[in-house]
């Protein structure tokens, strides 16, 4: 699996397997989001960018969540 947070377009993107077409959009609230990573149990973590806060995503729920406040980027 390959995740991209896209940042000009406030969204993550994922594509699964050796498919080609784009799998899934995460895009719930973001605001240029800089960094993304990933956990064994399938969440995944995104560097909400200048909003100062680090999202989980729960691919069981399709929901996000804050996790962390930061004062800076998580880069």
């Amino acid at each position: 699996t390959i995740y991209v947070a896209d940042k000009s377009n406030h969204r993550i993107r994922i594509w699964t397997g050796t498919n080609r077409t784009l799998t899934q959009t995460i895009s719930d609230g973001l605001f240029s989001p800089f960094a993304v990573f990933t956990s064994i149990h399938g969440d995944v973590y995104i560097d909400h960018g200048s909003n100062g806060s680090v999202l989980r995503w729960s691919a069981n729920t399709n929901t996000t969540a804050v996790v962390m406040n930061v004062s800076g980027i998580c880069y």
